[in-house]
């Protein structure tokens, strides 16, 4: 299982490398044609937008499996094993609630936007705001498995200390 979710936030990464490539080189695009042509196009800044927001939803996941979102880390360095990995369990059961309840809200918005396209690629709106429920989902897959190796590690903590007082 771990090498197919690291395989598979590989890919993430991997594709939000090239929507960003797109990004760049349809915005430099855009710039050619509005500042040497005088004529621009209406469809790069949506697709740039697109872009940009598939890019981060896509990499929240990524950056989940880094731990490298913001955190407050004035307890990480002072609290013994047993108690960093309570705390850590506790804020990531705290993480997936917050994300399921995210995830559940985005079900009752997506299907509002059905049937609406952009402005100027027609794109179905559904794509822009779709993208938050493959994020969330695969956040909350990430952080089930963080969840579920602090209790492999929590377990083998109290372990080590039955068998240091035996």
């Amino acid at each position: 299982m771990s090498r197919i979710w690291t395989f598979i936030l590989r890919g993430i990464k991997e594709f939000c490398n090239a929507i960003i490539l797109v990004m760049t080189s349809v915005i430099l695009l855009q710039i050619t044609l509005r500042y040497l042509f005088g004529r621009p196009l209406l469809w790069p800044e949506e697709l740039a937008r697109f872009a940009l927001i598939w890019t981060i939803f896509l990499m929240a996941p990524v950056l989940a499996s880094q731990n490298k979102h913001l955190t407050i880390d004035i307890l990480d360095k002072s609290l013994k094993p047993p108690w960093d990995s309570i705390r850590k369990i506790l804020i990531r059961l705290i993480v997936i609630g917050f994300l399921l309840f995210v995830f559940l809200q985005s079900v009752n918005l997506v299907p509002r936007f059905i049937g609406i396209a952009s402005p100027a690629m027609k794109a179905p709106m559904t794509l822009y705001y779709g993208i938050l429920m493959v994020s969330v989902f695969l956040m909350v897959i990430e952080y089930c498995i963080q969840l579920f190796h602090e209790v492999k590690k929590l377990n083998l903590v109290r372990r080590v200390k039955r068998a240091d007082r035996g």
